[in-house]
């Protein structure tokens, strides 16, 4: 191998590098950017099923949870879906193991269901990755494309 085919290898293998790193990047990049507007994060949901059998864990009035705690229940026991979005902070940490709630005369088993915590990351991560992908694309091809011009040129 002489030194040019060294440095083809070496700047190819550099471009393949760039291009891992920048895909990466510009997916996690892009998905920051769009999540909430897609509706994939935000609030946690609170789970609510009557328990058939006795269930275990603390139990709890439904006076005990906070504001958001207990507009996510009601939403929960009167909604078509037995789930309720917690829009504020969890205070109740009961909730996050799971807990017997008694509420308007009836227990209802209640937990979290999901926490869907946004992804917080720069905003420039998303067209820092596209730069790396474009760098490293052209960083891969330019041994080929030197070699193309060289026989055009040559010939």
């Amino acid at each position: 191998m002489d030194r040019t085919d060294t440095i083809a290898f070496t700047v190819r293998f550099l471009g393949a590098v760039l291009l891992a790193i920048g895909i990466g990047a510009a997916v996690v990049g892009g998905y920051a950017l769009f999540q909430e507007d897609l509706g994939l994060c935000g609030n946690p949901l609170l789970e609510v099923s009557s328990p058939s059998a006795p269930a275990s864990g603390p139990t709890l009035a439904a006076s005990d949870l906070s504001g958001p705690e207990r507009a996510a229940l009601d939403e929960a026991v009167n909604g078509p879906t037995s789930d309720g979005e917690i829009d504020g902070p969890i205070r109740t940490d009961a909730l996050r193991e799971g807990a017997v709630v008694s509420y308007q005369g009836e227990r209802y088993y209640a937990a979290i269901g999901s926490l869907n915590s946004c992804v917080s990351i720069d905003p420039l991560v998303f067209p820092l990755g596209m730069a790396l992908v474009a760098l490293g694309a052209a960083a891969y091809v330019s041994p080929t494309l030197r070699r193309w011009f060289e026989s055009i040129m040559g010939s």
